[in-house]
Order: structure tokens, then C-alpha cells, then sequence
């Protein structure tokens, strides 16, 4: 498990640029339908808050051209420094433009951040660095648990002590199970037995809010960091399983993968200093 984590670390440049272009290319046709959508329901935010208008159908084709070109190239490791620089911001442009028009995701930010610290690491960092320095994986954990920390603090100030009780968690789960039934889809596979089982949604509810917002003690010791992150991964599992709605940068471990080897360094250290 050891060595699987040093190489996820030594490669996480390259698994994190491999998974923003095999999602980019999962999700192209809904991309593409942006072209399609009334210009009324374009509320632009973010770095594209200026636009009055919805971009020209070839600027953004051709930004998402760019995209899977550069994307490419940093995979192939020939000219990776100038192609992350034109890589980062295409994927930064899609999923800001993908969100004006609707829901914000919030795994796409956390993908971006972390794009963002690996192409300056890139740019600043010698040219034959393949592994990344310890600052740009600090600067990527640190984004990780804030992430979660306000995740944990939004479900509190929208859903109060629902959420440590689990009733408004079986609400979640209740709509998302209706409403796929609605559209003639099938319920997500564990809704009923969630649904049906409210003490197994406290402690579930329980877990994963105290966890979101003691992410932070992740970061002191890499069995901490481990227990951590195999938790919000189970947590991630359990929303797929009862309300479909997948969160695949968490789903695939790539989020947590700073985590853990920032508190491996801590603990290194900690030990070495004794």
C-alpha cells in the first residue's frame, strides 16, 4: 500500500491532468449541449462574470479542442510545462462556463485548485522534476480539507441538527429516489433500505459531518490521514448508492492522495526528530 501511495504521489501531476481529460471527454456531449441551451438561463460567474452573453459557438469548441490537445501533450511528458500552462486554464474555462448555466459543482473546484498549484509548481520547478514539491502537495491537502471543513459547516447552517440526526439526510435521500421515479428511471440501489433504516442514517449523518469538520486532524499522522480519507470515501460510495449523485474526483481517491502524503511527511518528521 506503501509503494502504490509513492507512486500515486510521484504521478499525481499526470493522474490529476489524466482525469480532468477522461472526465472532460465522459461529460463532452453535455459540454457541447451548452451550445444549445436559451441564452436567458446564462448567468455567468467566476472568472467569466464579465460575459453578457453566452460564448460564440466555435470559441467554445475550440476552447474544448484545446483542452483534450494539451491534455495530450502533458501526458505524453514532450513540451508538459507550456501544455499544463494552456491545459489549466481550458479546464478552468469549461467547468466555470459548464456552471454558469447551472449547479456548481463543487469537486470540479477542488480538481481546478488543485490544477492551479500543479501547473505554478510546474512552471517554477526544474525541468526534469517529475515528482511534485512538497509545497504545491501542502498547498493541495490544505485545499482538500477546506473543502470539506466548509462542506461540513454548509450542512449546518442549512440543515441545523437534521443533519446529526439523519432527517435531513432521509430527506435527500427520499427526493432523489421520487424523483428519479418521476422520470421513469430506477431508484438509486440502497434509497429503500436507507430510507427504512433512520438509525443507520444518524449514525451515517453523524459520521459524515463530524468528519468533514475534523478534516483538518488529517493532516497530523498518516494513519489519521488514512482513517480520514477512507471515510469520506465511504461517504462518497454512500451518496452514490442512495441518491445517484456521484462525486468522482473523491470517488477515484485522487483528492485525497495530498492528504495522505503530506501527513506521511509530518510523520516522518516527527519520528525523525526523536
Amino acid at each position: 500500500m506503501r509503494r502504490a501511495l509513492r507512486l500515486c504521489e510521484s504521478g499525481f501531476p499526470r493522474l490529476v491532468v489524466l482525469f480532468a481529460a477522461v472526465y472532460a471527454a465522459i461529460r463532452l456531449s453535455a459540454f457541447r449541449g451548452l451550445a444549445d441551451l436559451r441564452a436567458s438561463s446564462f448567468e455567468p460567474v467566476g472568472i467569466l462574470w464579465f460575459l453578457g452573453s453566452p460564448l460564440p459557438d466555435a470559441v467554445w469548441f475550440g476552447v474544448l479542442g484545446l483542452l483534450f490537445v494539451s491534455g495530450l501533450v502533458v501526458l505524453t511528458g514532450r513540451a508538459a510545462r507550456p501544455a499544463m500552462v494552456v491545459f489549466t486554464p481550458c479546464v478552468l474555462v469549461v467547468t466555470t462556463y459548464r456552471s454558469s448555466w447551472g449547479q456548481l459543482l463543487w469537486f470540479e473546484n477542488l480538481l481546478v485548485i488543485h490544477l492551479i498549484v500543479l501547473t505554478v509548481a510546474a512552471v517554477t520547478g526544474p525541468i526534469d522534476a517529475i515528482r511534485p514539491p512538497p509545497w504545491a502537495m501542502q498547498c493541495c491537502a490544505v485545499a482538500t480539507v477546506v473543502l470539506y471543513v466548509l462542506a461540513g459547516l454548509a450542512k449546518l447552517r442549512y440543515g441545523g441538527l437534521g443533519w446529526i440526526s439523519g432527517d435531513v439526510l432521509a430527506n435527500h435521500i427520499g427526493y432523489s429516489s421520487a424523483r428519479l421515479s418521476v422520470f421513469g428511471e430506477q431508484p438509486p440501489l440502497l434509497a429503500s433500505f436507507a430510507v427504512n433504516h433512520p438509525g443507520a442514517l444518524t449514525i451515517a449523518s453523524f459520521a459524515t459531518v463530524t468528519s468533514e469538520l475534523g478534516a483538518p486532524l488529517a493532516l497530523l499522522g498518516r494513519r489519521l490521514a488514512i482513517v480520514w480519507s477512507s471515510v469520506m470515501w465511504a461517504t462518497h460510495v454512500g451518496i452514490a448508492l442512495t441518491m445517484a449523485v456521484v462525486f468522482p474526483y473523491p470517488l477515484v481517491g485522487l483528492a485525497f492522495v495530498p492528504v495522505v502524503a503530506v501527513a506521511g511527511c509530518m510523520s516522518l518528521r516527527r519520528t525523525g526528530t526523536k
